[in-house]
């Protein structure tokens, strides 16, 4: 009768030992599954970014063509380039856009305008036919621009799923920490 009960006790401390054994196993599985999810939402968040990136370098080389220059060419390229080259350069450029950073009652200078420049009335119908064609490409723009904020916001729900999985560990491990 006693080497029963002295048995029992004994399974039931291993059964018990099992069951927090399965129990972190588990949770170890759930993160591994969820850190799984993490990785293949960051691939796809990469894969879709770098498909918006050839799109954006399709769309440029099309706008505004080859980088590369043609020989007649390079003296003007080099001309307008020189600022990337030079830092003196660079400096130059950059006093003398500072020179637009004045007050308002400075004569003889103006300031960068804070908005938008409005476009003054089109002067004929042919004019007013191509300012509506161009604002039906910008409406389109604005769309691609969305498109691409959409990626940012899947960025950030993936920065949440790993806060929640990390919380969701702390938690398991309290549990198991009172339980022994």
């Amino acid at each position: 009768m006693k080497k029963t009960s002295e048995l029992i006790k004994l399974l039931e401390k291993r059964l018990n030992l099992y069951k927090k054994e399965e129990m972190a196993l588990k949770v170890m599985l759930e993160s591994e599954h969820e850190e799984k999810r993490a990785k293949e939402l960051r691939i796809a968040a990469v894969r879709k970014r770098r498909h918006h990136n050839k799109l954006e370098k399709q769309k440029e080389l099309w706008l505004f063509g080859s980088q590369e220059v043609a020989e007649e060419l390079i003296p003007f390229y080099k001309y307008y380039t020189q600022a990337d080259q030079d830092f003196n350069m660079f400096m130059s450029y950059r006093h003398q856009w500072d020179s637009y950073i004045v007050a308002d009652n400075t004569p003889g200078s103006s300031r960068v305008p804070r908005g938008w420049v409005i476009p003054p009335v089109p002067s004929s119908t042919l004019w007013s036919n191509y300012i509506n064609q161009e604002s039906e490409a910008t409406k389109s723009k604005a769309n691609r621009h969305q498109s691409y904020a959409d990626d940012v916001t899947v960025d950030s729900s993936l920065s949440h799923l790993k806060q929640e999985t990390v919380q969701k560990q702390e938690q398991t491990a309290e549990k198991l920490v009172d339980t022994t």
